[in-house]
C-alpha cells in the first residue's frame, strides 16, 4: 500500500512520537522510510549555525532492526 513514506521532523519530541507509528507501517507494507529534517538557521556572525535534528533516524534503525527479528 505504501512504497515510500516521507516523515518530516523538526526535532522536537512531539514530531517524534510519529517514529514508532513510521516504524509499523513501514514494516507491515515492506515500504521505504525517508526523514526530512527540518532545521533551524540561526545567522552567528559570518557564518550559519545549524541546529541538529536529534535521534529521529537512530529511532528508525533499531525500530527496523527489532521488526526483522
Amino acid at each position: 500500500m505504501y512504497e515510500k513514506i516521507l516523515v518530516p521532523l523538526d526535532g522536537s519530541p512531539r514530531a517524534e512520537e510519529i517514529l514508532p507509528h513510521v516504524v509499523d507501517l513501514a514494516s507491515k507494507y515492506g515500504s521505504s522510510v525517508m526523514l526530512l529534517q527540518v532545521v533551524e538557521v540561526k545567522m552567528v556572525g559570518n557564518g550559519v549555525e545549524f541546529m541538529p535534528l536529534s535521534e529521529g533516524w537512530e529511532l528508525i534503525r533499531k525500530g527496523m532492526e527489532e521488526e526483522r527479528r
